[in-house]
């Protein structure tokens, strides 16, 4: 028997993903424990029906829906845009039943913080929904042995081209990507853009504007530290234009002035919208609208990506300059 334990953990939010990772097994590693995410499989009962995300290993147990499938096309020109609910966890190990409730918790972490790190990336790959929740799956109570008799449920082959059309879909070197650094904390900057997300949604453009601005600032402001780091300036130095940096402005002409890159057009609308709106916020109690809140976190994106902010959390300056001599 190749599987030992198996636990369905069903997701508080929908992920968009590439159809070629449906039915795929994702290694992974929990507490030194060797297992799998199974993926769930595309199914449809005969090629002309309307294709379905089913269980991806056949047993009796199951939830009611493990994603949703939109359709775009027909025939050989269908274009699939799965959204999975639900994946199946598998770990390798015989394990004894007291342990069921400390690894359904292990996997509840593992599973959440997986999802949180894709919604870090990128919100628009997440069908946000029960947006109050801390915790990006439902809790685990399912707690099983495969067993002998187990089988995959076969896939109906359906004739169709895996292609982008107006979602956005998680692939492969993504998912990579973080499961080699899943252990590492987000940095902050995909923190705050995962909690304008929710902002926006739950009406609160006043903080989306709030997050937004730090973004923004955070990031043009590493991008000094970088520069001077890498460029070998004394740490005194260092130091002192690092705490003399403490506004949008006084960052973007530390921005010029050293030649750092940046997108002087772009930068110059941020100063005039985004920034102009969270200094009026902050200063005179103005109620951002919905349009001001969506172009704060669209700035708030364009710098993410315009400067390649890391998922994961990078050393600090001050950890960086302890480590050095003058």
């Amino acid at each position: 028997m190749e599987y030992k334990y198996y636990s369905i953990c069903e997701f508080r939010h929908g992920v968009y993903v590439s159809s070629r990772l449906l039915g795929k097994k994702i290694p992974i590693k929990i507490d030194d424990v060797e297992g799998y995410i199974l993926m769930p499989k595309l199914h449809a009962y005969n090629t002309a029906s309307i294709p379905s995300l089913i269980n991806p290993y056949y047993k009796d147990a199951d939830i009611d829906s493990w994603g949703s499938v939109t359709l775009s096309g027909w025939g050989r020109d269908m274009i699939v845009h799965p959204c999975i609910k639900a994946v199946m966890c598998v770990l390798l190990t015989d394990l004894h039943d007291n342990q069921s409730s400390y690894f359904n918790q292990q996997i509840e972490n593992y599973i959440s913080k997986f999802i949180k790190c894709i919604a870090g990336i990128n919100p628009e790959l997440i069908e946000w929904s029960s947006r109050n929740e801390e915790s990006f799956v439902a809790p685990i109570s399912l707690w099983a042995n495969c067993g002998e008799d187990s089988e995959w449920i076969p896939t109906i082959s359906i004739p169709f081209r895996s292609l982008r059309f107006q979602y956005n879909e998680l692939e492969f070197p993504c998912i990579k990507d973080i499961l080699r650094n899943i252990e590492a904390p987000i940095s902050l900057q995909c923190e705050l853009l995962i909690n304008v997300k929710k902002c926006i949604l739950d009406h609160k453009y006043r903080e989306a504007i709030l997050f937004s601005a730090t973004i923004i600032e955070k990031t043009l402001r590493d991008e000094v530290v970088d520069y001077l780091v890498q460029n070998k300036t004394e740490k005194i130095i260092t130091k002192y234009i690092i705490s003399n940096i403490d506004g949008f402005q006084k960052i973007r002409k530390a921005i010029d002035d050293l030649g750092i890159s940046s997108d002087k057009t772009r930068l110059n609308q941020i100063a005039k919208g985004s920034i102009y709106i969270r200094n009026r916020v902050i200063h005179g109690g103005y109620h951002p609208l919905k349009e001001e809140a969506l172009k704060a976190y669209e700035d708030a994106r364009y710098i993410i990506d315009y400067y390649k902010v890391n998922l994961f959390e990078k050393r600090s300056w001050t950890q960086i300059l302890g480590q050095r001599s003058v």
